[in-house]
């Protein structure tokens, strides 16, 4: 693989990186939460229950699991929380189906797009090092 071909791989990777950066945060949430009430239940668990603190990690992860995925299909099914949002958008602003939320928008300035001219000027100053 070439020296461009490696910087082109590089720029993907980290470009895909800042688009999942919201799930990444909710992962490292869900862990951190396990790993702290792990180490505090953890004891409480083999007492009483006869738990190793693997079984209460496990535990804590299901139930965690389980409260997301809950979460998220009560506001999908049962209110459709983000279809009455995607509607009073559309209402505001009718010609939003072809256009970018304001949230997508500001996202693409403020966090996207800096990105990627940082990324930009580090491979442009690596083709002038070369």
């Amino acid at each position: 693989m070439t020296a461009e071909r490696q910087k082109i791989r590089a720029a993907e990777w980290l470009y895909r990186w800042n688009l999942s950066s919201s799930i990444i945060g909710i992962v490292f949430t869900i862990l951190t939460f396990m790993g702290v009430f792990t180490i505090v239940l953890g004891p409480i668990f083999t007492e009483k229950f006869g738990f190793t603190y693997l079984q209460t990690a496990l535990l804590l992860f299901l139930f965690v699991l389980g409260v997301i995925i809950g979460f998220g299909v009560y506001l999908d099914k049962v209110i459709h929380f983000w279809s009455a949002q995607a509607t009073v958008a559309t209402t505001r602003n009718p010609y939003l189906v072809s256009a970018l939320y304001q949230k997508e928008l500001l996202s693409l300035v403020y966090i996207q797009v800096p990105v990627l001219k940082s990324l930009r000027a580090l491979l442009e100053a690596q083709s002038m090092d070369e």
